[in-house]
């Protein structure tokens, strides 16, 4: 009777079966690693929308509680309007805070304005005041400021109620408060929105309660 080799090594079987599970495992550690990273990378894109939406609001809300209008002086501007990608103008007024001029020595008025193109990216624009509009000295150079904004949009406060449209060489006045409302579309076609409200306390109204917008509902 022959005996069995102390070391008969392994079948082809055995082998197949030991590289199959090795396959899986690796597949399975893989794909984890790439949920992993996809995740993270969805993650820190929402975090940049979300953060520059944030900013923007900020950097609007700053520069419309510091606006300034001189009575009796019709070059003092302060035009705002409701607004989808593709309008022109979209706020435009005089302010004490600056963004590109913050760093400079000289400080002032600025008119500044911002506008969204149809290709939903945000421009704005700066000029020192004390600049007449016919000076040629001003550049028209608009910065873009952001991509992929879906709509801008500015509801404006007389103290009672809202308005889509401000203009003050027909108010003869600021608005109390301006609401803003900042909404994007990711990669994913997903949409966030950002909304905020800055009071003008050099509007001159009395009243600082600010009565929110009425619903459809609530006009008929």
């Amino acid at each position: 009777m022959r005996s069995r080799p102390q070391n008969p090594g392994y079948t082809l079987l055995e082998i197949l079966i030991a590289l199959a599970i090795i396959v899986i495992i690796v597949s399975v550690v893989y794909g984890t690693y790439q949920a992993t990273i996809l995740a993270s990378e969805r993650y820190q894109k929402d975090m940049a929308y979300s953060q520059q939406g944030r900013a923007l609001l900020a950097q609007m809300a700053r520069q419309i509680r510091c606006c300034y209008i001189q009575p009796q002086n019709e070059n003092y501007v302060f035009n705002g309007n409701t607004t989808t990608a593709g309008s022109e103008n979209l706020l435009r007024l005089i302010t004490t805070c600056p963004v590109i001029s913050r760093n400079n020595a000289l400080t002032g008025l600025y008119e500044i304005a911002y506008k969204l193109n149809s290709s939903g990216r945000l421009y704005y624009r700066e000029i020192p005041f004390h600049k007449k509009p016919n000076d040629s000295r001003i550049s028209d150079h608009w910065f873009t400021l952001a991509e992929d904004i879906s709509s801008l949009a500015l509801s404006f406060s007389d103290g009672d109620q809202w308005h889509d449209r401000w203009d003050y060489q027909k108010e003869h006045q600021l608005p109390v408060a301006v609401k803003i409302t900042l909404t994007q579309a990711d990669a994913d076609n997903r949409i966030k929105s950002h909304e905020t409200i800055a009071a003008i306390y050099s509007s001159g109204y009395v009243n600082t309660e600010v009565k929110e917008k009425p619903s459809a509902a609530e006009k008929q």
